[in-house]
């Protein structure tokens, strides 16, 4: 019965006298408010327990399942193949079943201390990870771990192939970096005037494709510039030839110019030699 915001639990009995005669009603009662509101919660609880989307499961401190929710029996169900018992008489079995090495799960849950903890469990060839969490009475005493845990075999797949992929990817990045430093490497000392670097980045890609076209323009532009150098050379060499040739003809006019004088000279000693051949015949006359 309802007494103002209190519940009272009543329990009424006949009380007879020795005769046996009915004599009145006896009653005992308690208050159970604070009862109902823990029955309240713990039905909210197990409400919650019972429907939430992952797998729990609780033990005795003899480590015996003594709870399974919906969603732990369904997953059971789908590796049952995999475990010595079927999935319907996992209840009341101990947890020695999923292990290889029952004591060293059995020295870690044992003591409350160790929880939570968290551990990846090999069951042929699927992955479980388990994460463990003390149960405690309402006095506090520890009754058993509780268990919430799933298969995580196609998750550790995808993250190993996104990290390879990631790795991939890192590889490619290094790669493509290498190939540009290099190139860029290649165009800097050519715009320096340096054209001996040798380029070595190919590959079917677009920028092994730029690489190999980048290489084969350097190396035509070595051969055009050793060509022009080659033509600069036979240049100067002809220029010096010629030069050699203007200096000799520059001589020759030296000594043409020379001998022309000694003609002049020679001429004028003629003349006056004339002269005087002149001069004394007209004496002799």
């Amino acid at each position: 019965i309802q007494l103002g915001p209190e519940t009272l639990s009543l329990l009424a009995t006949a009380v007879y006298d020795a005769d046996g005669t009915y004599v009145g009603p006896q009653i005992t009662w308690e208050v159970i408010s604070e009862k109902l509101k823990i029955e309240a919660g713990l039905e909210r609880v197990m409400s919650m327990m019972e429907n939430v989307p992952i797998n729990l499961m609780m033990t005795d401190l003899d480590l015996r399942i003594t709870y399974l929710n919906p969603a732990s029996q369904r997953t059971l169900k789908s590796i049952e193949h995999l475990m010595p018992v079927k999935a319907a008489d996992a209840l009341g079995q101990n947890i020695d079943i999923f292990h290889r090495d029952p004591k060293h799960q059995r020295d870690i849950l044992k003591d409350p201390r160790n929880l939570p903890h968290q551990a990846h469990i090999q069951l042929g060839p699927e992955t479980l990870d388990l994460r463990v969490s003390a149960i405690y009475d309402k006095s506090g005493a520890y009754v058993g771990p509780m268990v919430s845990w799933s298969v995580i075999t196609q998750t550790l797949e995808t993250e190993r192939q996104v990290k390879e992929a990631q790795d991939r990817e890192t590889k490619a990045a290094t790669e493509l970096r290498e190939k540009v430093d290099a190139m860029l490497d290649v165009v800097n000392a050519a715009a320096g005037g340096d054209l001996t670097r040798e380029l070595h980045v190919k590959g079917t890609d677009a920028i092994g494709q730029m690489g190999e076209a980048l290489s084969r323009f350097i190396g035509d532009l070595r051969l055009s510039m050793k060509a022009i150098g080659s033509n600069a050379s036979a240049l100067a060499a002809a220029a010096e030839e010629l030069t050699a040739v203007s200096h000799q003809m520059s001589a020759n006019a030296e000594e043409t110019s020379a001998q022309a004088n000694v003609v002049s000279a020679a001429s004028e000693q003629v003349s006056r030699n004339v002269v005087t051949v002149a001069t004394g015949t007209e004496e002799m006359g």
